[in-house]
């Protein structure tokens, strides 16, 4: 595509179009293991390769039409991006990183270059993209998956690459390509990401990507997003499945969201009950035992499928009621 069809409005879009699946790499942040089960968790996010980031720029400005500068700065470098216009002009834009533990000069070069790429929008949608926790297995399942080290740790083991979220990536008509273990239930192997908006609990339409940010927002509250575990066991009850892992939860179809979803609702209401009327936890699971007398409640995780809707509203009146005698007095 030649830059001189373009305007710099024109050029600045794309730059900064979303990239192909197989063009954007994950990078291990931090590791992790369950108490619990003793499992291993991997917390990755997502970039874009240096070689990825050249072709961007030789397909929208023209191979000759841009170059890097590199500087060392207070033992770090630097990389300038410059880009020269039909118009004469040029236009530099600086970003820098520290040399890096492995193959230290070559390394910082290549973040510098991906810094200074995100200055001019190139992969800078990405940053929006939350870190993904996965799960870490001890032996390699599939070719594609990817190893990891955590020597402070002594973690070590093989994750699958998990899936951008729908409005990160490009449309061109490609699936990216679930893991075997993803896809159990399905006689061919393969399970299919659908994409399509559902209905929630007898509410308007809603899409996968809205779906998505109610359960992190509702993990969040309740305390679930650091019970990955926890996670799985309320997913599978709420499908009446066995999928193991957290992977597994994070990529699944709509139908089985939307289950997990209305599963985790009512607690998530009750932990708003709770802050909103200034209970401690101890004094509000009392007020959440006198309407759910089957199960002994000893805190807001026992009271997963336990409260039906009935029951909230009554819970939140008598905590209400209890709330302003306590002022009152």
């Amino acid at each position: 595509m030649s830059e001189e069809m373009l305007s710099v409005e024109e050029i600045q879009k794309k730059l900064s179009e979303p990239f192909k699946a197989d063009e954007v790499e994950w990078r291990v942040l931090r590791t992790i293991q369950a108490k619990n089960s003793g499992k291993c968790y991997v917390f990755v996010t997502p970039y874009v390769q240096s070689r990825a980031i050249m072709i961007r720029l030789d397909e929208v400005v023209g191979i000759g039409n841009w170059e890097n500068e590199f500087k060392e700065m207070h033992n770090g470098i630097l990389c300038g991006i410059k880009i020269h216009f039909s118009n004469g002009k040029t236009l530099t834009k600086w970003d820098g990183a520290d040399p890096t533990d492995f193959e230290s000069t070559k390394g910082g070069i290549s973040n510098a270059s991906k810094r200074a790429a995100v200055q001019w929008g190139i992969g800078r949608y990405l940053y929006k993209v939350n870190e993904m926790m996965v799960e870490l297995h001890q032996e390699r399942k599939e070719n594609n998956m990817k190893y990891h080290n955590d020597k402070r740790h002594r973690i070590k083991g093989y994750w699958y690459t998990p899936q951008l979220p729908q409005w990160a990536r490009v449309d061109n008509g490609e699936q990216q390509k679930k893991p075997q273990q993803q896809a159990k239930g399905n006689k061919n192997g393969k399970q299919q990401q659908r994409n399509q908006t559902t209905q929630v609990g007898g509410n308007d339409d809603i899409s996968l990507k809205d779906l998505k940010e109610y359960i992190n927002k509702f993990e969040m509250e309740i305390g679930l997003n650091k019970q990955p575990d926890f996670v799985v066991r309320i997913f599978n009850k709420a499908n009446k499945s066995d999928f193991e892992g957290i992977n597994y939860v994070r990529n699944s179809t709509i139908d089985d969201l939307k289950q997990y979803y209305l599963a985790i609702k009512p607690v998530y209401q009750l932990s708003m009950i709770q802050k909103k009327l200034n209970f401690t936890e101890e004094e509000f699971v009392k007020i959440v035992q006198t309407y759910v007398v089957e199960t002994k409640i000893t805190s807001l995780f026992s009271c997963f499928f336990q409260v039906k809707t009935e029951q909230l509203k009554q819970i939140e009146k008598l905590a209400l009621e209890t709330y302003q005698q306590r002022e009152a007095s």
